[in-house]
């Protein structure tokens, strides 16, 4: 069972993120612009209908999905970021809501 299998979370749900509404969407197959498979992507913050999807296939561990969210929320909060950037944000505050024991990964 994938993480938001848990939840009643379902692409028709909305977020505010810094002002903004944005869809989630989880999706077969997710694909960046230049053709590589990836497990989350962010519209721009400008575009109309923002969505951040998820692949389908996205581990079934709750760490890298909780990493995804974070790294996607990061993109759709503050677009202006390069990717390792956002990588290393992501990935600090997974390490930081795993050590407080917020986030079970079994």
């Amino acid at each position: 069972m994938h993480p938001w299998e848990e939840t009643a979370l379902d692409d028709q749900h909305k977020f505010l993120i810094i002002n903004k509404y944005w869809r989630i969407r989880f999706v077969k197959n997710l694909k960046d612009e230049t053709g590589n498979a990836v497990y989350g992507l962010c519209d721009n913050p400008d575009t109309r209908n923002r969505k951040i999807q998820f692949d389908e296939t996205l581990p079934q561990n709750k760490e890298k999905f909780a990493n995804t969210v974070l790294h996607e929320v990061l993109h759709a909060g503050a677009f202006i970021l390069d990717e390792e950037t956002v990588k290393e944000i992501a990935n600090a505050q997974t390490r930081m809501l795993k050590k407080l024991g917020l986030l079970d990964t079994k």
